[in-house]
């Protein structure tokens, strides 16, 4: 027998479906509910009366119950149920219980029988370990995987991250104590206490998407020219996306999670499929970035020497972290930039050489004639 050592991931996640109990980070919506194997089950016209239960399986979030009915049937007397399913049938669970005081230490954990071939999802029974393994495999009970990149297993992450830095002791500002915040905001752009890269991003990517929800009628708009919505995504939307942009780390995921994010929306406004719009965007917002990251690379290595925003870029070490602030800058030591930098045209020239090459990679073909 086993017995559950404490709540998982899952049952931290704020919300629950009501039907089948899968536990969700945003509000259960339709998405869902189309799909819900418990939801879906065939509903049957009026009440069954229990007879008595007579047998238990499973862990207690898979339990099951062996139900004998009342009346005559040709068949089916006997079925397993979920507990889900027997919230009107307490007083016949509590009887079962007590009629098996053998069971009471178990109740809590996983309550099997030796060699019995039963999936633990549905709770049917097969005559070989094989036969289980191949309906297992496809069950329609069974609970979708979750992985640790998955938005819900995220969220969670960030709950014990967040528990966790409120159990440290207090940072004292003369009699004051400081808050021990997991998360914070810096001119405006969002930090966290671990320097999570990905952080920023997702903060401003979700107060842009609140921008995108109330130009809805835009967007959908029949009247405006295409032209005119992508200028107004441009400078409405994503000027709201990227506050901060020079200091993020461009890294795969990043590039990533900001090409999906885009897709998503122009896909909305140009009526092309979010696939195309993921390789070949109608407003390439990660080019636009790296460009005006390098543009204002120059910018800075102009700098005066004592300034502190240049002191900070150049105390960046080679090799250069992925997606840094370099990515774009040519192979060359930190004295070689600021030499190349000084000769303004020449700069200009290697950041238009940049808008060019990443204006080609955006287009079917390479932007030539097929």
């Amino acid at each position: 027998m086993q017995t559950t050592t404490g709540p998982s991931r899952k049952d931290l996640l704020p919300f629950k479906c009501e039907y089948c109990g899968r536990a969700f980070a945003t509000k259960v919506d339709n998405r869902h509910f189309k799909y819900c194997p418990a939801l879906q089950r065939g509903k049957y016209e009026g009440k069954y009366e229990v007879d008595e239960i007579i047998d238990v399986r499973g862990a207690p979030e898979y339990r099951f119950y062996k139900v004998r009915w009342k009346g005559e049937w040709d068949k089916d007397q006997e079925t397993w149920e979920p507990a889900r399913d027997m919230k009107d049938a307490e007083e016949a669970i509590a009887d079962f219980w007590f009629a098996n005081p053998h069971l009471q230490n178990h109740i809590h954990g996983n309550i099997s029988s030796a060699g019995e071939h039963r999936c633990k999802w549905c709770c049917k029974f097969f005559d070989d370990e094989e036969k289980l393994k191949r309906h297992c495999s496809n069950c329609s009970e069974k609970p979708a995987p979750r992985s640790e990149t998955s938005k819900s297993a995220k969220i969670v992450q960030r709950m014990l991250k967040t528990e966790k830095q409120m159990e440290r002791e207090n940072v004292m500002m003369g009699p004051h104590p400081l808050g021990n915040d997991y998360a914070f905001t810096y001119l405006g752009s969002s930090q966290t206490v671990d320097c999570d890269a990905a952080n920023p991003i997702q903060t401003r990517l979700a107060m842009a998407s609140a921008e995108w929800s109330k130009l809805i009628s835009i967007w959908t708009s029949k009247s405006l020219h295409l032209k005119t919505k992508l200028k107004i995504f441009e400078c409405g939307v994503c000027s709201k996306a990227t506050h901060g942009f020079e200091a993020w780390q461009l890294t795969s995921s990043n590039v990533m999670k900001l090409k999906q994010w885009c897709a998503r929306r122009l896909a909305v406004i140009t009526g092309n499929d979010i696939a195309t719009e993921y390789k070949f965007p109608s407003y390439d917002l990660v080019a636009a970035l790296r460009v005006h990251r390098l543009r204002w690379l120059g910018h800075v290595l102009r700098m005066d020497s004592s300034r502190d925003v240049r002191k900070a870029v150049l105390s960046i070490q080679q090799p250069y972290p992925e997606g840094s602030l370099f990515m774009d800058a040519p192979e060359a030591s930190p004295d070689k930039l600021i030499e190349m930098a000084k000769e303004r045209e020449d700069w200009n020239m290697k950041v238009n050489a940049l808008k060019w090459r990443l204006e080609m990679d955006s287009k079917p073909h390479g932007g030539l004639p097929q």
